[in-house]
C-alpha cells in the first residue's frame, strides 16, 4: 500500500522526519510495517519550472508551429517552439528546460526545428505523465509564481512510502491508520479528526440481514455536477496509485485512502422507488458490475438492492446501471460495515478483486462509518456544488463494548525473553491507543483495545505488541535445549529424498506447485468422475477451486510458462500430494490422499553427443527405471495403457504405457497428446509420467537383500520375431524371462523394423537375451536348447513367428 508523507502530516506531526524519510522507514519496519520502497514523485520534474509566455509569434518556416518568447524567472528570455494552439501571450505555462528528463525517459535538450533553435519545451499533461491524452499544453492559473519549480508548485515534492501490511493489521490500510501507528511509536497525538456527532434518521433504508451488515448509513446529496476533480484531489489519488475518474467517485476513493472506510455513490434517479434494501441474493439473479462483467449470483452473497433488483454487491463492487455518470444530478452516498467473512467469501467465489473488498475482508473499524460519511459529504458538496438533503440515513445493529484482555507480566517476559517493567508495559499499550489498568501487586494488566484494533483479541496479541514496541533486537540469543535425540526420518521422507537425488543426477529440476487447480481444467484433461473432485468451500478464485487429482496440472503450467519464455528444452519433477473424494461405490468414505511423483520432459536435446532422434518418452522411461533400480525394484513391467485411466486424455494413444510393480499398476508414462500440443502451440515433443511413491516407501522399509555377483561369463544371443503391429513388445519380453528365469539376466529390445517387405500389419522386433549362471559356465549346447525352448513357447503362446 502506498502512503503519502504530506498526507500523513494532516494527522500527525512528522517534523522530526523532514528530509529524513529513511528514519521513518526504519521506524515503521522495526514496528512490523515493512517498507518495501520509497518513491520521490519530484524526481521526474527536475529542470521543469513555471514559465510565462511574453510573446507568442509565428515560426518563420512553418505555418503550424509558434515561436514563443518565454520567461522562467532567471532574467533570461528563451525562444521555445510549440506545436499546440491553445496558448497565447501572457499565459502561465509549464516549461521543461534543457536537461529535463520527462516521464517515459523523454530527454529535453536544445534543438533546431526547421532551422530555428528551441531552448526547451512547453508541456502538456500527457508529456508530464498526468493523462494518457491531452489536446494542448497545460495552462496554469495567473497567480502561478514564475520560476518556481513545477514539482514544488504542484506539491509533488513528496515522499511516497510503500508498506507491506500484514493481514492482521487492517487498521493500517489508510493514512489515518498509519498516522495512528506513527503517533504511538513517537508518543505524539493525532490531530485534525472531526468527531462531531451527527443526528440521524432512517426513511430510505431497510436491512434484512443485520449479521452480514451491522451498520448501514447514507446521505442524499442533490444538485451535484459530475466533472473532473480539482487538481489537489487528482494529485493525492495519483500519488497513492489511484486513477482519477470524476469528482464524486474520486471523493469516495479519497476517503477510503484517508480513513480506511470504503464507500459507494449511487445515482439516486436509478434507485427504484427511492428505497435501499440490504438483503441476501436470490439464486440465479444477475448483476452487471462497474468493470462491465456480469455475474450470476449463487444466493449466499449480500446485495444492496431497490424494490426492482440488485444495485451493488455489498462491499465488493457496485453495479453499472446504478453508478454515477455525467448526467447524474442527485446521489445517495453509502457508508457501511459489512461482515469480513461475507465479503471475503463473495470476493473469492466470483474472483472479484477490489480495494473495497480488500479492506472489508480484513476488517473495517465500525466507529469510522459515521465519520467517513460526514467527511465524504463535506468534500462532495465542496467539489461538486451539491448540497446535503436532510439528515444522514442510519441503521445500526452495532454497539462498541471493548473486550477485556488480561496481560500477565511474568508470561510476557517468559514468552518474549525480554525483561519489562510495569511502567514500560503500561506505556507501550497506551501508545497503541489501548485503555490500561495496572495491578502492580498481581503483576498484571487489564487492557481494553480500541475498535480499530480488531486484531487484539487475546493475551498473546498483547505480548506481540509489547515485544515489537520494545524492539525485536532486544530479544537475547539463547541456545535451545536438546533434551532428547531427534527421531528417525519416516520411510516416506527418505523415499522422497532418494527420488529427488536420483532425478537431480539425471538432470531434472524440482518444481513446487500449489495443490489447487481448476475443476474446468481437470474436467478437460482427466477422466476422473466429477463426483470425485475435492471442491474447496472457500476457494481463492475460480482457477483454484479444487484440490488436484494429479501432478500433471501444475507441471503442465510449468511447461507452458517455460516454453513461452523461450526455454524450449527442459526436465522437471515434482513430489506432492494428490486428492480424491471417496464415493458410494468405494469401500471407504471421506477423502483419499497420497504422495505421487510426476515428471515432465520437453524439447530437443542440445547435447552434441546425444542421439537427437531418441523420443522424449524413452528418455523419461529410462529415468523412471533408474528410480526403480535405485530402490532395488526389479519385478516391474510396462504394459499397454488402459484408456479408462484418469489421465489417458492427455497421452498419445500409441506412445503410452502403464507401469506395473509386482502385478500392481502404480503409474503411467507417455507422450503428450498431439491435440494438446497443437492447442497450446508447443512445437517440440513432450512426455509426462506419474507414479505412486508408496511402493518406493515400501521398498525403502524392506530389509536389503544382497546377491553374489556371478564369476562365470555372460553369453549374448539375438533373435527377432515377426508380430502384429498392435501387439505389445512387453508381452514377448515377459514370456522370454519366464521361460528361462534361472539363467536369463536381462532381456532388451535392440531393433524395430516396419516396411512393405513384411506387410503393413506386421513389425519385426529384435530381442537381445543375456544368459549367465551363478554356478557354472554355460555350454553352447545348453544355451541352444534353452533358446529353442524359448522360441517354441513364444511362437506357441503368442502365435507369432521367428523371423
Amino acid at each position: 500500500m502506498k502512503i503519502s508523507f504530506q498526507w500523513l502530516e494532516d494527522f500527525v506531526d512528522l517534523s522530526q522526519f523532514k528530509n529524513k524519510i529513511e528514519d521513518l522507514s526504519a521506524l515503521l519496519t522495526r514496528a512490523g510495517l515493512e517498507v518495501e520502497g520509497i518513491e520521490d514523485p519530484a524526481k521526474d520534474f527536475n529542470h521543469v519550472v513555471v514559465g510565462k509566455i511574453i510573446v507568442k509569434g509565428q515560426h518563420p518556416n512553418s505555418d503550424r508551429l509558434s515561436l514563443c518568447q518565454v520567461e522562467v524567472g532567471d532574467g533570461v528570455i528563451r525562444s521555445i517552439i510549440c506545436g499546440a494552439t491553445n496558448h497565447k501571450s501572457g499565459d502561465n505555462v509549464v516549461v521543461a528546460l534543457p536537461g529535463a528528463v520527462l516521464p517515459g525517459n523523454f530527454v529535453i535538450q536544445k534543438a533546431k526545428v526547421r532551422g530555428t533553435e528551441s531552448e526547451g519545451m512547453l508541456c502538456s499533461e500527457k508529456e508530464l505523465g498526468f493523462k494518457e491524452t491531452s489536446e494542448g499544453i497545460l495552462i496554469l492559473p495567473t497567480d502561478a509564481p514564475i520560476g518556481k519549480a513545477f514539482a514544488q508548485y504542484m506539491k509533488l515534492d513528496d515522499s511516497i512510502i510503500e508498506i507491506k501490511v500484514t493481514p492482521n493489521r487492517a487498521d493500517c490500510l489508510s493514512h489515518l491508520g498509519v498516522a495512528r501507528e506513527i503517533a504511538g511509536l513517537t508518543e505524539k497525538s493525532i490531530k485534525n479528526i472531526p468527531l462531531k456527532k451527527v443526528s440521524t434518521e432512517n426513511k430510505l433504508i431497510a436491512v434484512e440481514n443485520t449479521t452480514a451488515c451491522p451498520i448501514y448509513s447514507g446521505q442524499v446529496i442533490e444538485n451535484v455536477s459530475v466533472k473532473p476533480s480539482p487538481e489537489w484531489l487528482q494529485q493525492r489519488l495519483q500519488k497513492v496509485g489511484l486513477r482519477s475518474i470524476n469528482n464524486i467517485v474520486d471523493v469516495t476513493n479519497y476517503v477510503m485512502m484517508e480513513l480506511g472506510q470504503p464507500m459507494h455513490a449511487f445515482d439516486f434517479a436509478k434507485i427504484h422507488d427511492g428505497k435501499i434494501i440490504v438483503r441476501d441474493a436470490k439464486p440465479g439473479e444477475k448483476i452487471k458490475l462497474l468493470d462491465d462483467s456480469t455475474i450470476e449470483l449463487k444466493g449466499s452473497e449480500l446485495l444492496i438492492t431497490d424494490s426492482k433488483g440488485p444495485l451493488c454487491v455489498a462491499g465488493v463492487m457496485g453495479g453499472k446501471e446504478s453508478g454515477v455518470s455525467d448526467s447524474t444530478k442527485k446521489i445517495f452516498l453509502e457508508a457501511a460495515l459489512f461482515s469480513a467473512a461475507s465479503v471475503r467469501k463473495t470476493s473469492r467465489m466470483h474472483g472479484i478483486q477490489s480495494d473495497s473488498a480488500y479492506r472489508f475482508s480484513r476488517g473495517v473499524d465500525p466507529a469510522t462509518v459515521g465519520l467517513a460519511l460526514q467527511r465524504a459529504t463535506q468534500l462532495i458538496c465542496e467539489v461538486s456544488g451539491g448540497n446535503a438533503v436532510g439528515n444522514p440515513q442510519l441503521l445500526s445493529n452495532w454497539k462498541f463494548s471493548p473486550k477485556e484482555i488480561e496481560l500477565r507480566l511474568p508470561l510476557l517476559q517468559q514468552r518474549s525473553g525480554i525483561e519489562f517493567t510495569t511502567a514500560e508495559v503500561e506505556k507501550f499499550l497506551k501508545q497503541v491507543h489501548c485503555e490500561v489498568t495496572a495491578n502492580k501487586k498481581a503483576e498484571s494488566f487489564k487492557v481494553f483495545a480500541p475498535s480499530f484494533r480488531q486484531d487484539l483479541e487475546m493475551e498473546m496479541d498483547l505480548v506481540e505488541e509489547c515485544t515489537r514496541l520494545k524492539g525485536y533486537e532486544h530479544i537475547p540469543e539463547t541456545v535451545a535445549p536438546t533434551e532428547n535425540w531427534p527421531i528417525a526420518h519416516s520411510d516416506l521422507f527418505l523415499a522422497e529424498k532418494k527420488c529427488s537425488a536420483v532425478l537431480q543426477g539425471e538432470g531434472f529440476f524440482e518444481a513446487f506447485n500449489l495443490i489447487f487447480t481448476s475443476d474446468q481444467l481437470q474436467k478437460q484433461h482427466s477422466k476422473i468422475s466429477a463426483d470425485k473432485f475435492v471442491y474447496l468451500k472457500n476457494p481463492l478464485n475460480s482457477e483454484m477451486n479444487i484440490l488436484r487429482s494429479s501432478l500433471f496440472f501444475g507441471l503442465q503450467q510449468n511447461l507452458l510458462s517455460n516454453f513461452r519464455k523461450q526455454n524450449e528444452q527442459g526436465q522437471l519433477f515434482e513430489i506432492g500430494t494428490v486428492f480424491e473424494k471417496q464415493t458410494a461405490s468405494d469401500k471407504q468414505s471421506g477423502y483419499k490422499e497420497k504422495q505421487n511423483l510426476g515428471l515432465i520432459s520437453w524439447g530437443l536435446s542440445q547435447d552434441l553427443w546425444e542421439n537427437k532422434n531418441t523420443p522424449q518418452v524413452f528418455k523419461l522411461k529410462k529415468a523412471v527405471e533408474n528410480i526403480l533400480q535405485a530402490f532395488q525394484i526389479s519385478r516391474f513391467s510396462w504394459e499397454k495403457l488402459d484408456f479408462s485411466a484418469d489421465l489417458s486424455k492427455v497421452l498419445h494413444p500409441q506412445q503410452s504405457a502403464m507401469l506395473k510393480v509386482e502385478g500392481q499398476v502404480i503409474g503411467f508414462l507417455g507422450s503428450m497428446h498431439p491435440q494438446i500440443l497443437d492447442k497450446e502451440k508447443i512445437r517440440v515433443p513432450v512426455a509426462f509420467a506419474e507414479m505412486d511413491i508408496q511402493v518406493l516407501k515400501t521398498a525403502m522399509a524392506r530389509k536389503r537383500k544382497f546377491a553374489v555377483i556371478s564369476a562365470f561369463p555372460k553369453v549374448q544371443r539375438d533373435f527377432a520375431f515377426l508380430m502384429p503391429v498392435e501387439m505389445p513388445v512387453s508381452d514377448v519380453s515377459r514370456l522370454i524371462e519366464q521361460s528361462g528365469k534361472d539363467v536369463i539376466q536381462k532381456v532388451s529390445v535392440v531393433d524395430l523394423f516396419t516396411g512393405e517387405s513384411i506387410g503393413k500389419e506386421f513389425k519385426s522386433v529384435a530381442f537381445r537375451v543375456i544368459y549367465q549362471s551363478a554356478s557354472k559356465t554355460l555350454a553352447d549346447q545348453e544355451i541352444t536348447e534353452l533358446q529353442g525352448k524359448i522360441i517354441a513357447q513364444v511362437e506357441q503362446k503368442l502365435k507369432i513367428k521367428l523371423r
